[in-house]
């Protein structure tokens, strides 16, 4: 199985095998920086020459995935991808140079999907289980923040305050 993150800095993919009982297994890692959030926070959408530029890298992921016999992904796009005025056109292109559906997700799914994977990685972490800690992923686009009671997410948002943005 696979997961391809668009980022607003960098489009990102893991290649993992699941077998039922046990932990995944990565098999490949690999990013490629894509300014694709400089173009949708200056401009508005995405420029020509930067729509190539994740056209090929997502190319390059396809040919990975397809040589780990990749048979389920899922592909999500963020807040670069999200706000571009040209987004439907963006996705369609990636769909027909790459047969890759790229999902665009909102702010609450981002910020649920890092909460997920913090989780997973510091399950066994006393302020996690037991206590109150605050969890902030700040990505080229957005910021998620998260307060934790208890294991459990009590208040959370995704906020306009990534690095590409910022900058």
């Amino acid at each position: 199985m696979a997961v391809v993150d668009v980022g607003a800095s960098a489009i990102r993919l893991v290649v993992a095998e699941a077998r039922t009982g046990e932990r995944f297994q990565v098999l490949e890692e690999a990013s490629r920086g894509v300014l694709l959030g400089k173009d949708t926070f200056t401009h508005g959408r995405l420029g020509a020459a930067t729509v190539e530029a994740a056209l090929k890298a997502m190319e390059g992921f396809r040919r990975l995935m397809d040589s780990y016999g990749v048979v389920r992904y899922r592909a999500v796009a963020t807040s670069a991808v999200r706000e571009a005025q040209n987004r439907d056109t963006f996705l369609d292109r990636v769909k027909m140079r790459t047969g890759l559906d790229v999902e665009v997700i909102d702010g609450s799914e981002e910020n649920r999907l890092t909460f997920m994977a913090v989780r997973e990685r510091l399950k066994d972490h006393p302020a996690l289980l037991e206590g109150a800690c605050l969890i902030v992923e700040v990505g080229g686009g957005s910021a998620d923040i998260s307060f934790v009671r208890r294991g459990q997410p009590t208040h959370s948002g995704t906020y306009p305050l990534g690095s590409i943005r910022m900058r």
